[in-house]
């Protein structure tokens, strides 16, 4: 149960609509309060959901191989120009070595599961995320 951080607001960027309701169906259950989870199922989308909620999110999970034109990378970029302390997860289908290819170059990168993945490695990289964001808290306050 996530216990170390309650996410309040969710942003789920994925353009499988099984796996849209796999972390529905997730977060409906482990966070308490229960959290808004919004989906959308293309970075374009993502992008004007994050302007609509003033980037009022506490978490937001993107895939990398998304249709149209935006990569989830090109999102990612997107997002910390104008939302740098918004947490992120990245998920994919590609490896993780093949992910550490792709990013070598960049100065900051988003946490990252290969799919498939099981609940405990998605687990694992939440508590990594809530214990990023108690930091952030504990060094601005």
């Amino acid at each position: 149960m996530l216990t170390d951080f309650r996410f309040q607001k969710i942003l789920i960027i994925e353009d499988d609509y099984d796996f849209q309701h796999v972390l529905l169906d997730y977060f409906s259950k482990k966070c308490r309060p229960a959290a808004a989870v919004h989906v959308v199922d293309s970075c374009l989308d993502g992008l004007l959901r994050l302007a609509l909620n003033d980037g009022d999110y506490d978490l937001i999970i993107v895939d990398h191989n998304l249709r149209g034109k935006f990569s989830g990378l090109v999102f990612y970029r997107e997002l910390k120009e104008k939302y740098p302390t918004i947490p992120t997860i990245m998920l994919s289908g590609i490896s993780i070595e093949d992910f550490v290819r792709l990013t070598k170059k960049q100065k900051n990168v988003p946490k990252f599961l290969s799919k498939p993945f099981s609940i405990f490695d998605f687990e694992v990289v939440l508590r990594d995320v809530c214990a990023d964001k108690i930091h952030q808290y504990r060094i601005a306050g």
